[in-house]
C-alpha cells in the first residue's frame, strides 16, 4: 500500500470527501481509493483509509522513522532477554555471567558473576 502524501492529498477537505465516500458505500459494492489502486468492498475501503491516514499522520510526526539505538528491534530482543536473566538469577538461583545491554550491564553488575569463583 502506498502512503497517502501531502503529494497525494495537499488538503484536508480531500480526507473529508474520501472519508464520506468510505463510509457512505452500501454492502457489497466496491469503490477504488485513489492509492489502492484495487476494488474494495466498504469494509476494505474504510480499513484502507484507516490505514493509510494513521500512516501519514506517523510519517509527520516522524513515528516510523527510528530516532536511535534504543527503537531498534535487536536492541529490545537483547533487554528482554536481560531481563528474563536477571528475573532467573533472582528466582531460581541461576549464575548470571554477562548482560548484552550497557545499561542493564552497569545497573545489575553486582549480580554477574565472574567465572573464577568456580
Amino acid at each position: 500500500m502506498a502512503h497517502m502524501s501531502r503529494d497525494n492529498y495537499p488538503k484536508p477537505a480531500v480526507y473529508c470527501h474520501k472519508w464520506r465516500q468510505a463510509i457512505s458505500l452500501p454492502a457489497g459494492t466496491k469503490a477504488t481509493l485513489g492509492w489502492a489502486g484495487r476494488e474494495l468492498d466498504a469494509a476494505g475501503m474504510r480499513r484502507e483509509f484507516c490505514n493509510a491516514l494513521d500512516n501519514r499522520i506517523n510519517h509527520r510526526a516522524g513515528l516510523d522513522h527510528p530516532r536511535g539505538r534504543k527503537d531498534d528491534q535487536d536492541y529490545q530482543r537483547h533487554l528482554f532477554q536481560d531481563c528474563l536473566a536477571i528475573r532467573a538469577n533472582i528466582t531460581q538461583r541461576i549464575a548470571l555471567h554477562q548482560l548484552q545491554t550497557p545499561e542493564l550491564r552497569k545497573r545489575f553488575s553486582h549480580l554477574i558473576t565472574s567465572y573464577t569463583h568456580y
